[in-house]
């Protein structure tokens, strides 16, 4: 494992921060000396986060500064950067690492009013900052990203903050991504919207392109269009359930489900929803987020075996949701491939002479007549 940390500047830390971590601050000068205002900061040759850099994305006229206090870092304070509020920031590691958790201390630099967590990783996320100016106690929020990634972006908002971010990272690159199709209201042609049906096939160039998804509990019934969640940064109108009715996803030729993300929301104000059947099991996930949209209730489930066709059921109020489907591609189903029977060999050898044919447990001569 790499390290980017020279002995005067890793005595200021405790050794459970420095295991595999790098530290963004104010600090990212020369052995840990403060660093210049710039939009773009790379740290310098001995700081916690030698070569990383922090860049202002979301507003290239902004320059980092310095923020307006020092947190506690076991067994020193250091400087905080003072973030313009509402841009959305970049860190990007060196080549080679790979970041995976993420934990700001962080305070609102305002006196009354709270800040805002708005986004990590292209993700919408509302994470409040309720230390005001109290660099004593920051606020601290724990993110973990999804998947280990070389560069990664977040946003504060509401109001202008000043932190310190602590990054879990490791020189192990990530396992290839699985492929997945999305389920939304966007399954028009290029990931337009849809059109009301009891079923409804993604047209080309959506997110599920050939993908069907079914109301096979009741025919009379079609879907409809729920608000809007963001997935990686892209903005869907999820889909809209009939309560209570079995749903049937059938997947191109050729592709097997082997894992589902659902993202849901309770069309209520007041009562919470449920997942209760998957692949035909009985299952109670509840749907705790009541139209609120930007954070969804999400629920994780995986097929015992992979599937071209599998069923989901959401009842108690009416969901709204969109449906992250990982999957595999193979000829045939694995069960069809792991119960097919080798076909049975003719044995062949002489008998007194004679070639005799065996097969089945007949015998027959060289010309395939019975003996």
């Amino acid at each position: 494992m790499r390290k980017f940390f020279t002995f005067a500047i890793a005595a200021l830390f405790s050794a459970s921060l420095l295991a595999d971590t790098a530290l963004l601050s104010w600090q990212l000068g020369e052995n840990g000396a403060y660093a210049e205002a710039a939009n773009s900061i790379t740290g310098a040759a001995g700081s916690l986060a030698e070569g990383w850099t922090i860049a202002i994305t979301g507003n290239t006229q902004k320059n980092w500064g310095a923020g307006n206090g020092k947190i506690f870092m076991d067994p020193d304070s250091i400087m905080t950067l003072k973030n313009s509020n509402g841009a959305q920031n970049t860190v990007t590691l060196p080549e080679g690492l790979y970041a995976s958790q993420v934990v700001f201390y962080v305070v609102t630099n305002h006196d009354t009013d709270k800040g805002l967590l708005g986004e990590f990783d292209g993700e919408i996320c509302k994470d409040s900052v309720h230390s005001l100016k109290d660099y004593d106690h920051p606020t601290i929020i724990t993110k973990t990203l999804e998947t280990p990634k070389n560069a990664f972006t977040f946003t504060f908002k509401s109001k202008q903050v000043c932190f310190i971010a602590v990054v879990t990272y490791s020189d192990q690159a990530p396992e290839e991504p699985k492929p997945y199709g999305l389920l939304s209201w966007m399954l028009g042609e290029n990931g337009t919207e849809t059109a009301a049906a009891p079923s409804i096939t993604g047209m080309p160039g959506s997110e599920a392109e050939d993908w069907t998804i079914a109301l096979s509990g009741d025919p009379s019934k079609n879907w409809g269009a729920g608000g809007k969640m963001t997935y990686k940064g892209v903005e869907y109108k999820s889909l809209k359930n009939s309560n209570g009715v079995q749903i049937t996803l059938t997947l191109p030729a050729g592709k097997y489900a082997t894992d589902v993300e659902f993202r849901a929301v309770t069309n209520d104000d007041a009562a919470v929803g449920s997942l209760k059947e998957f692949d035909g099991e009985s299952v109670k996930d509840t749907v705790f987020s009541l139209k609120d949209y930007s954070n969804p209730t999400i629920i994780k489930k995986e097929l015992a075996t992979p599937k071209n066709e599998f069923t989901f059921t959401f009842g108690g109020k009416q969901v709204c949701f969109l449906a992250i489907v990982h999957y595999e591609e193979h000829e045939e189903p694995t069960e069809a491939v792991l119960n097919t029977k080798a076909e049975v060999k003719a044995i062949k050898r002489f008998e007194n002479g004679q070639l005799v044919i065996i097969k089945n447990g007949t015998r027959y001569n060289a010309l395939g007549a019975q003996l």
